[in-house]
């Protein structure tokens, strides 16, 4: 059993720590033993331990009164002292700060009383002051406005007289002035009006004149254009009551004329002059797609230019038969060298003269002609000194020669791109060639032009991957060997297109070449027109591209195409 006993007394006033949270731990100890022993032993362990607890709180307790007591009586006799020193200090104070506050308020008074008497006094002495002052301004000002209202009066009267007198002067002036404005604008208006009136009845006259006669021109030569237009429309009308009524579009191949198309829009904005003095030529040009319409017309756009990719893949100059070319001038080499083998996708087939001057002629055997824009010359022997000129015509013997051009000579293979937009078909082309340096015979291995397909808008990527191919022929023996024969090194190029716009005319036109070509024939796809000897290949694609499509929308579709063109192949 543990007794706790609080107190609120320390030393100095007992001896040691008293009442402080004290702990009596020794009895329970002592009869712990005991405890566990019996009841019995526990029942006197507990007498004695109230008995001890007893005598202790009694000891304690005799302490405690003895030694607070003096304690207390001394703290109250302290506290009784302390009051009496503050009830004389503040006794004190009290009649002091009386005293003080006495003073103090006797001096303000007599101080303040003598500070308000002097300002009372001077207040009054300015007063006086002001009034003598207010005395003489007004004295002053009466006298001052009666002079200046004299003088202001005067001077105003006198300014007044000289004013009346200078706009009576300047009336008689203006009045003068009107009499002879009026009596000299009513004579010059008569001689202005005279002039004009003779004048334009001159000048309508001779409008008249001009107007009459001019009508007459024009209305003849109106009337000879619509005579024209009825005989073109009469042919068309006939052609299509004799054709198949359920076909919807038709190609008439007769000289029609052709009407200019003006338009807006130039560099820097599109890659070349666009619809810019351009025609749109009915019929006799390179014709995709003619629609006939309820007013039995006919319309072609036409898109030209010389930086975008272009593919030749129909060759009219090989004819319809293959064999239309024919030696004007010279003679061609005994052997398998005939002039008709630049007909042939075999570039290694070639046409030999016998001279190094000649003049070879193609007939498209095409009644109105072709249009050309691309040409090429390929695995010539030619010098770059050598003279190559085209010459067109629709007279088989050149009776007249409306069309020539001199060609840029080029070692191997040589190209030709149209600058502008061809206006006229030709059925004949002649080429004049001359080459006094050369030390063989003229030998050209194929030829090609026509009309190609030009994109617009739309072209490959900046980057090609151009390489060489070794060329050869190789047969396989008994000892496991080959026997090889080399030929020549040939170029591929492979390129990009991106982002195809599936419903422009490019797709189209791409998707008519690779249906057309397939991987069985050549064509000729020149990368840049304007680097044609650099990015221009006559050959095969070794497979049909991929298309990767990217769908948008209905009408929003993108295609991306990988090409690969081989002249090995």
């Amino acid at each position: 059993m543990i007794v706790t006993e609080l107190g609120y007394l320390e030393g100095p006033y007992l001896n040691d720590a008293y009442l402080t949270f004290l702990q009596t731990d020794s009895l329970p100890f002592q009869a712990q033993a005991q405890i566990f022993a019996s009841n019995s032993v526990r029942t006197q362990a507990n007498r004695r331990i109230d008995s001890g607890i007893g005598t202790v709180l009694t000891q304690v307790n005799r302490l405690i009164s003895a030694a607070v007591q003096p304690a207390n009586t001394q703290i109250n006799r302290r506290i009784t002292d302390t009051e009496i020193v503050l009830t004389q200090a503040q006794r004190r104070i009290d009649s002091g700060s009386d005293s003080l506050q006495s003073q103090i308020s006797k001096r303000i008074d007599s101080g303040l009383n003598s500070l308000k008497t002097q300002i009372n006094r001077r207040i009054t002495d300015t007063e006086i002051v002001l009034t003598q002052a207010q005395r003489r301004i007004d004295s002053g000002s009466d006298s001052l406005q009666s002079q200046i209202s004299k003088r202001i009066d005067s001077g105003l009267n006198s300014l007044k007289t000289q004013i009346n007198r200078r706009i009576t002067d300047t009336e008689i002036v203006l009045t003068q002035a009107q009499r002879r404005i009026d009596s000299g604008s009513d004579s010059l208006q008569s001689q202005i009006s005279k002039r004009i009136d003779s004048g334009l009845n001159s000048l309508k006259t001779q409008i008249n004149r001009r107007i009459d006669s001019g009508n007459s021109t024009a209305k003849t030569q109106i009337s000879k254009r619509i005579t024209d237009q009825e005989l073109a429309r009469t042919q068309i009308h006939k052609r299509i009551a004799s054709g198949s009524k359920s076909l919807p579009m038709e190609v008439i191949r007769t000289s029609l004329s052709h009407s200019n198309c003006y338009g807006y829009l130039e560099d820097p904005y599109l890659n070349d002059v666009y619809l810019g003095n351009r025609l749109c030529v009915a019929l006799r040009t390179q014709v995709t797609r003619i629609q006939a319409v309820v007013m039995r017309t006919q319309i072609l756009r036409a898109l030209y230019n010389t930086k975008l990719i272009r593919i030749l893949h129909r060759f009219p100059s090989r004819g319809t038969s293959g064999v239309n070319w024919t030696i004007v001038v010279g003679s061609t080499a005994a052997g398998d060298f005939a002039l008709n083998n630049v007909n042939t996708d075999i570039v290694e087939q070639v046409w030999r003269a016998t001279s190094t001057s000649a003049t070879i002629q193609c007939d498209t055997e095409i009644a109105q002609g072709i249009f050309l824009d691309t040409l090429a010359i390929l695995n010539h022997n030619l010098t770059t000194s050598a003279t190559v000129q085209l010459q067109a015509s629709n007279s088989s013997i050149f009776a007249t020669t409306p069309y020539a051009q001199n060609l840029i000579t080029e070692l191997t293979d040589m190209f030709w791109i149209e600058p502008y937009l061809p206006l006229t078909s030709y059925r004949y082309w002649r080429f004049v060639i001359n080459d006094p340096t050369n030390t063989s015979a003229i030998q050209i291995g194929t030829i090609v032009f026509g009309s190609s397909i030009i994109f617009n808008g739309e072209c490959i990527v900046d980057q090609v991957q151009k390489r060489k191919i070794h060329f050869s022929d190789k047969v396989k023996t008994e000892g496991f060997t080959n026997a090889s024969n080399d030929r020549s090194l040939k170029k591929a190029l492979s390129f990009s297109f991106k982002s195809l716009d599936y419903t422009l005319e490019n797709y189209q036109n791409l998707n008519e070449v690779i249906d057309y070509i397939r991987t069985t024939l050549k064509a000729l796809w020149i990368l840049d027109p304007r680097l044609t000897s650099r990015f221009a290949v006559f050959g095969k694609m070794p497979e049909i591209p991929a298309e990767n499509h990217r769908v948008l929308g209905a009408t929003l579709d993108y295609i991306d195409i990988d090409i690969t063109v081989d002249e090995s192949l």
